[in-house]
């Protein structure tokens, strides 16, 4: 059960639905639709690096605003069980997109929520506190990440879904 627990570090950014309006904007920002993908390898236990694929479209007018690829790292600040018995990991993450464009979160939950193999764990993982420069300086919203850990390997992936509001 302990590297069950410990491989829920592995959730990369954010999950639970697809609902991009699940998250309403302040008057001052326009929200963004997320999506795109992540993909990790487990350094330790505690440690992810990885790749991400960013894009945020406006719903308005359906044109991308931000569109860009990035770097990852991933790690456990924290590991428990819900009241349910599933298995929780809070991460904090850092991202560097190639313009130079950041994102550093904090708390981010991550859920085991079944399995589709012996190795292959479904996890679903929530970020809602995080922060950035230059395009993120002031973005909040939800990203949600859902996917699969592989517990015997070290290929992870996640679809990102969600809204950001940008000022």
């Amino acid at each position: 059960m302990k590297k069950i627990l410990l491989s829920v570090s592995i959730a990369a950014l954010a999950t639970a639905s697809a609902a991009a309006s699940a998250t309403e904007c302040p008057k001052d920002s326009r929200a963004t639709v997320v999506s795109g993908t992540v993909t990790t390898t487990n350094i330790s236990p505690a440690i992810q690096i990885g790749s991400i694929d960013l894009q945020l479209t406006s719903p308005k007018t359906g044109k991308i605003v931000f569109d860009e690829q990035g770097a990852l790292i991933g790690r456990v600040t924290e590991q428990y069980f819900d009241e349910w018995g599933r298995p929780v990991s809070l991460l904090d993450h850092t991202i560097v997109f190639e313009g130079g464009d950041t994102i550093e979160t904090s708390g981010d939950v991550a859920v085991i929520n079944g399995a589709t193999s012996q190795c292959d764990l479904l996890v679903d993982e929530v970020i809602s506190s995080f922060w950035g420069t230059k395009f993120f300086k002031r973005a909040s919203g939800t990203i949600n990440a859902g996917g699969t850990i592989n517990i015997c390997g070290d290929n992870n992936q996640f679809a990102l879904s969600g809204t950001v509001c940008l000022k």
